[in-house]
């Protein structure tokens, strides 16, 4: 019975890890959007003040959402990196349609600048549309 109990803690263990996953820092600009203290999304910060997500996490509302910043393990006991909660209001989410996902972009304007913004490189801006089959890596 021990045995079978060690063997089931050993398999309780192993399942709640993460496997594969990355440190958030590898992508320093990335952001999660909260919605009263729950996590919805996450964004980028193009910015000192100014995020990009996805318009369906926003959707109509003009609800304040809370940008957590520059944070490894948003449930940490005690902040890693530049962790910090920074207030944000939905900008424009231009000609989104939810049926379709068409224009699926928001931007939010947050209530001040992050007090590590010039420690991390922002997300490098497209110039151009880059050819079909350029490859590409999708955070968030």
């Amino acid at each position: 019975v021990t045995v079978l109990l060690a063997f089931v803690k050993l398999i309780e263990r192993q399942t709640a890890r993460i496997v594969g996953g990355r440190p958030v820092l590898k992508y320093p600009f990335l952001v999660g959007l909260e919605e009263h203290g729950r996590l919805i999304c996450a964004g980028s910060l193009i910015t000192d003040r100014h995020v990009l997500t996805a318009a369906h996490c926003i959707g109509s509302a003009t609800t304040a959402y809370t940008l957590v910043v520059f944070s490894q393990d948003p449930s940490a006991p005690v902040p890693s990196a530049c962790h910090e909660r920074i207030p944000a209001i939905r900008k424009a989410c231009a000609d989104y349609d939810s049926d379709t996902m068409d224009n699926d972009l928001c931007i939010l304007v947050l209530a001040k600048r992050p007090i590590c913004a010039d420690k991390y490189p922002r997300p490098t801006l497209a110039r151009s549309v880059p050819a079909s089959g350029t490859h590409a890596v999708a955070t968030g």
